[in-house]
């Protein structure tokens, strides 16, 4: 399962709160005891609970209950739950709720098409809105599918763009797609490992 990094997250708060919440500040609530819940206006997949989770509490809240991604709940179903001060729970509320929702929008639908296809391999696309690609595919592997494709360095693909560049017959650039993805896996894996079968069963040491 993918992990959303520490340094993302803090980003994501640091671009909705980067000098305090001056609403509840103002307003002078920010130490008040609170309790903040997560519940499912429909039935979804869920996807990025984890992270919201971890957002609650680097804005200082603790929580006490969150379920994983990938889980499938109804209408209704309570999925995270913390606690902390006012404070706390308003500045990661928004940010929290709001990554939620666009992932497991993205399992959701992922899995629709999952199980409208039996025994299908469901592969996604790389498109995904730019600076959110790790959420992204966290929430096509939530919903079982797959990726299709990461990204431009882990597979060859030749798009008519590229094919706009290229002269001669079509075998001759298809060869040399070859010949360089048979260099790549060399480079990959140059010492290959070698197993052998005990000459004799091994003698139990010191314990």
């Amino acid at each position: 399962m993918i992990v959303l990094s520490d340094a993302a997250l803090d980003a994501l708060l640091a671009q909705d709160v980067p000098y305090g919440d001056l609403t509840t500040d103002s307003l002078g609530i920010a130490d008040a005891p609170a309790r903040i819940r997560f519940a499912a206006r429909g039935a979804m997949v869920l996807a990025g609970t984890e992270e919201a989770a971890r957002l609650i509490e680097k804005a200082g809240g603790t929580v006490s209950s969150v379920r994983p991604s990938g889980t499938a709940v109804e209408a209704g179903a309570v999925f995270l739950e913390g606690t902390g001060s006012a404070g706390a729970l308003h500045r990661a509320w928004k940010v929290s709720q709001t990554l939620v929702e666009y992932a497991s929008g993205i399992a959701t639908r992922a899995r629709r098409i999952v199980e409208a296809a039996p025994g299908v391999t469901v592969a996604c696309t790389r498109k995904n809105f730019p600076g959110a690609k790790d959420l992204s595919v966290k929430a096509v592997l939530a919903g079982g599918a797959v990726m299709h494709r990461l990204g431009l360095s882990e597979t060859l693909l030749v798009f008519p763009e590229h094919r706009a560049f290229l002269s001669g017959p079509p075998e001759d650039w298809i060869a040399a797609l070859r010949r360089a993805a048979r260099r790549r896996r060399r480079r990959s894996s140059s010492r290959p490992i070698r197993w052998r079968k005990p000459s004799r069963s091994p003698t139990p040491g010191p314990t």
